[in-house]
C-alpha cells in the first residue's frame, strides 16, 4: 500500500471502530478482508496453489513460551487432519543442508514473536518466501506492537495471534487481515491432580497467581509490578488473599 493510503485505511478505522457499535464493526471489517484486503500476487498465489495441500510449520521446538505455542499449533493441525511438516527455527543450518531451501507444502506457518527481529531470523534458511503463501503468528503484551519490529510484517499475507488483545494491537499496525487463533486445548490430557495441599498453600485464602519464563526478558514480564499492585491493594494483614508467583 502506498504511504498515504496506508494512513487514510488506519484513519478510517480508528474512526469506525470508535463510533460504530462493536458487532457491527466486527462484520464490517470481517467483510473487508473478505472483499477488499491487500492480497498475494496472483502469481505467488498460484505458485503456492501448485504444492500438496499442508503446512510448512516452522516453530522452537524449545520449550519456552513461543515453543510451546509451536507444539499447541502443532497439535491443533494434528487434530484437524492437516498435513504438515516441523521445521526448527533454532537450527537454521540443519534446515538448509537437509531442504535446501525447499518446502513440502504451499503455506508457512511461522511461529516468531514481534520483538523476534523475524526478517533476520527467516533469512537465514535461504527460503524463496515469494513461492509460498505466508502465516505469522505473533503474540505481544502491550496494546500496541512499536514501529521497531513491525517491518517482518511485510513477509506475511496473513496473521494470527493467540488473544483478541493481541489481535487488536497488531491490527493498528497491518494491513493485512489479522485474525485471533487461540491455543490448542486437548480435553483428553490428563490433568495432574495437584491440590493446594500439595504445594503447602492453606486451603481458605483466594489466590491470585502470576507465572513467566525466567529465560525470557523479566523487564517485559514485570512481576515487580504484580507484587507492588498486590501490596498496594490489600494490606500485609488480610489474610483472606494471597499472591502466587510462579
Amino acid at each position: 500500500m502506498p504511504e498515504i493510503v496506508t494512513s487514510l485505511f488506519f484513519f478510517l478505522k480508528k474512526i469506525a471502530k470508535a463510533i460504530l457499535p462493536s458487532g457491527l464493526y466486527e462484520r464490517l471489517k470481517a467483510y473487508y478482508w473478505k472483499h477488499h484486503a491487500v492480497q498475494a500476487p496472483q502469481s505467488e498465489a498460484a505458485s503456492a496453489q501448485a504444492f500438496p495441500y499442508g503446512i510448512n510449520l516452522f516453530i522452537y521446538k524449545a520449550n519456552n513460551s513461543a515453543g510451546m505455542e509451536g507444539h499447541l499449533l502443532q497439535s491443533a493441525l494434528t487434530a484437524g487432519n492437516i498435513p504438515y511438516q516441523v521445521f526448527d527455527l533454532s537450527d537454521p543450518e540443519k534446515f538448509c543442508s537437509e531442504q535446501k531451501g525447499n518446502l513440502p507444502y504451499g503455506v508457512n506457518l511461522i511461529v516468531l514473536h514481534a520483538a523476534s527481529e523475524t526478517p533476520k531470523r527467516m533469512q537465514l534458511f535461504g527460503i524463496d518466501f515469494s513461492k509460498y503463501y505466508n502465516i505469522g503468528y505473533w503474540a505481544w503484551e502491550l496494546d500496541e506492537v512499536p514501529d521497531a519490529y513491525c517491518a517482518g510484517l511485510e513477509l506475511f499475507q496473513e496473521m494470527w495471534t493467540l488473544s483478541d488483545f493481541c489481535t487488536k494491537a497488531l491490527e493498528k499496525k497491518a494491513t493485512m487481515p489479522v485474525l485471533t487463533v487461540p491455543n490448542c486445548a486437548n480435553p483428553e490430557l490428563d490433568v495432574i491432580p495437584n491440590g493446594r495441599e500439595y504445594f503447602h498453600f492453606a486451603p481458605e485464602p483466594f489466590l491470585f497467581m502470576f507465572a513467566y519464563d525466567c529465560n525470557s526478558f523479566v523487564a517485559r514480564k514485570n512481576p515487580q509490578a504484580v507484587v507492588k499492585a498486590f501490596m498496594k491493594a490489600f494490606s500485609p494483614e488480610d489474610t483472606r488473599v494471597g499472591l502466587v508467583l510462579k
